[in-house]
């Protein structure tokens, strides 16, 4: 029960409509490739934006692909491969605390109808909370 509300816009440069320093802004938040369609060095500012979009005590949602093993971290993207430090890096400094993270189990993956896309393996579920000050 509830409402629900999606806003459509530049998250790097949310209105200020949609920020903590306005009311309503947002309790929670899900990303799911987003993360890895950034260019690397873009990743510190996705980590401050959802810092700036989710109140304290809010939470966020990170469905992580490709998660990469070390040998495979420098291949290009996008998708660019990430890591559970990489997540932490962009969101710990941004006031979020890891509450859980999980492999997906096998056979929830997306796989695709021929099988030439198979994630089983390389997608993580986290969820995190805000801690820290709103900003």
């Amino acid at each position: 029960p509830g409402a629900a509300t999606a806003a459509c816009g530049d998250f790097f440069n949310l209105p200020p409509s949609l920020t903590p320093a306005a009311s309503p802004f947002f309790d929670g938040g899900f990303d799911y490739t987003f993360f890895c369609a950034l260019p690397p060095a873009w990743r510190a500012a996705w980590g401050v934006a959802w810092g700036r979009a989710i109140r304290r005590g809010g939470w966020l949602v990170t469905l992580q692909f490709p998660v990469a093993p070390p040998d495979d971290l420098n291949r290009p993207g996008p998708p660019w491969p990430v890591t559970a430090e990489a997540y932490e890096g962009a969101l710990l400094p941004a006031g979020f605390a890891l509450v859980r993270r999980a492999v997906v189990p096998p056979g929830h993956s997306f796989r695709s109808e021929d099988g030439s896309h198979d994630r089983n393996g390389r997608e993580w579920v986290a969820v995190w909370e805000k801690k820290g000050v709103d900003t």
